[in-house]
């Protein structure tokens, strides 16, 4: 029997036996270009988390040189295999944009950074 780990949002794995191919999610890093600085990393995590993409890593702040008022935020996420992870991908992979509404009508643009 194979192990496959599945992953779930509140970051603890959940090992399951199966007779399956042990398949690993895709990396990818998604890149919020500009955001303001007052929004937290556990704000991000929760946004991202509520749209069940996968599992997220990490989350990475830098500051955007010439704006003392933005941030640039780095997502670090193992996809999951969701019907709508894959649109997002494959969206990203086709070098399109992805908003996600964190607070109608407010939205990040997400690209791949990849």
């Amino acid at each position: 029997m194979h192990t496959i780990i599945v992953y779930s949002m509140n970051n603890l794995p959940t090992i399951t036996e199966t007779k399956m191919c042990v398949q690993t999610p895709k990396k990818h890093v998604l890149c919020i270009p500009r955001m303001d600085n007052h929004i937290s990393k556990s704000f991000v995590f929760k946004t991202f988390c509520s749209l069940k993409l996968g599992y997220i890593e990490s989350i990475q702040e830098t500051p955007v040189k010439n704006d003392p008022t933005s941030k640039r935020v780095f997502v670090y996420i193992k996809w999951n295999n969701s019907e709508n992870a894959q649109t997002v991908l494959n969206r990203l992979n086709n070098g399109q944009n992805v908003k996600v509404v964190y607070s109608f009508p407010w939205y990040w643009i997400c690209v791949s950074k990849q």
